[in-house]
């Protein structure tokens, strides 16, 4: 049986330091892989292994920072697929208009997004009392039926 390598890097809060260079590094193994494992598998252990490393992406190529994503699962924010697409069209539009880093509002739930990029940094669902910095525009996305 041949055995392949796949060198998945593991969470943060798996990473050490080296005391004389500084240079992170790990306590694990390259994970030892089969030909007998299903590509499916070994998929979704790259996207899970992506996702704890605190980003992941939409099918339109939205980006979502960890950060964004733990804020959007404090506030118990759920977007549908069609809400994502609403996203990467504000993001779209502020491109166009050469934005770089714009503030995108869904109903309740404002978005920084760096546009570039085409990553949302960070989230809340109650902007309520809240003060948005740093940003060069501001996209209002039509409430979409989920």
């Amino acid at each position: 049986m041949n055995d392949f390598l796949i060198n998945i890097p593991p969470p943060a809060s798996q990473m050490t330091r080296k005391p004389d260079t500084g240079q992170e590094t790990s306590k694990e193994k390259p994970t030892p892989v089969t030909k007998d494992v299903p590509f499916a598998a070994l998929l979704d252990q790259v996207r899970t292994s992506k996702k704890s490393m605190g980003q992941f992406s939409h099918e339109n190529g939205v980006r979502v920072s960890g950060h964004a994503e733990l804020r959007l699962t404090e506030g118990n924010v759920h977007l549908s697929p069609k809400q994502w697409g609403a996203i990467g069209g504000a993001i779209d539009a502020a491109a166009n208009k050469g934005a770089k880093d714009a503030f995108l509002v869904l109903g309740q739930v404002g978005l920084v997004v760096h546009v570039p990029s085409r990553t949302v940094v960070t989230a809340f669902s109650d902007s309520g009392g809240k003060v948005v910095t740093n940003v060069d525009s501001v996209v209002v996305i039509p409430q979409l039926d989920r």
